[in-house]
């Protein structure tokens, strides 16, 4: 039986295709989109057979494949990142600086057809191949689906009339006390990187874990009501703010800027210490 991705309709790498073929984007942006596309989806389907949004940590890991594979590359635009001001990220010659965002088109590779295989399975193909050092066209035995995602139609009679269950949300403790916890673990990182210390085994485990938790905590503001509604607001905002940070992060890793990494993940662990 398929499991992960490979059981989804959606195909995150041909979605990111279809996104820039259309117009020059925002790796924020593409991910944006593609939650809300995984949202119609998932209103078709039964709650058992309902697929989970892509976090953006893994979803940025997927894009930075593509990247490598010569398929997709930055334009050299950059805009800033809206976030608030004590949420400024760098400091470049005694100057702050506002972290941006930079966007990305499609290579003449990329717009190729039929679609590349990375597009499909990207780590699969890696672990095959490797990065090429230059675009590598990969032969396929048959052309990959070209045509716009749409949610699929389920039949009328297939969707039982289910009474709705009453789940009880996430308290904003609770979530605050589990982003506490990500700490110890961001510190130890920090302290790796302060090493420029090649490998940092159980850093992408980390920001995968961290997207899920910034799920749980967008799931609990959105079903909430009241006061308690304001409460989970503030931490909704300040957790969101880690996707720039990470963002930051895997550019200066990328580029043995341990300063800027080290930077990076101080912002993330100031998102991550609420008063108990």
């Amino acid at each position: 039986m398929a499991r992960g991705r490979a059981a989804s309709p959606i195909r995150p790498g041909l979605f990111i295709r279809e996104q820039l073929l259309e117009e020059e984007l925002n790796p924020a942006e593409i991910h944006s989109r593609l939650r809300q596309l995984v949202r119609d989806v998932n209103q078709q389907r039964l709650r058992t057979q309902r697929i989970r949004p892509p976090t953006w940590a893994s979803f940025y890991r997927y894009f930075r494949h593509l990247v490598y594979f010569f398929l997709v590359e930055p334009t050299g635009r950059t805009e800033p990142v809206l976030i608030a001001p004590e949420a400024l990220l760098h400091i470049s010659g005694g100057n702050v600086v506002v972290a941006r965002r930079a966007f990305y088109r499609l290579t003449s590779g990329g717009r190729r057809e039929p679609p590349h295989q990375a597009f499909v399975n990207p780590v699969g193909l890696w672990k095959e191949i490797g990065y090429p050092p230059t675009f590598v066209e990969v032969p396929s035995e048959e052309a990959l689906p070209t045509a716009p995602l749409v949610p699929p139609e389920v039949p009328p009679e297939e969707v039982p009339v289910i009474a709705p269950r009453r789940r009880r949300p996430a308290t904003a403790e609770r979530l605050k006390a589990e982003a506490n916890a990500f700490l110890p673990e961001i510190l130890r990182h920090m302290e790796l990187i302060s090493q420029h210390q090649p490998d940092r085994p159980g850093l992408d485990d980390l920001i995968t874990r961290m997207g899920t938790h910034y799920d749980q905590v967008e799931e609990a503001y959105s079903r909430s009501r009241g006061p308690r509604r304001e409460e989970l607001l503030e931490l909704r905002d300040t957790l969101e703010r880690t996707e720039a940070y990470f963002t930051a992060l895997d550019d200066a890793l990328d580029a043995e800027d341990w300063e800027g990494a080290l930077r990076a993940l101080a912002q993330v662990s100031n998102c991550c210490r609420w008063p108990q």
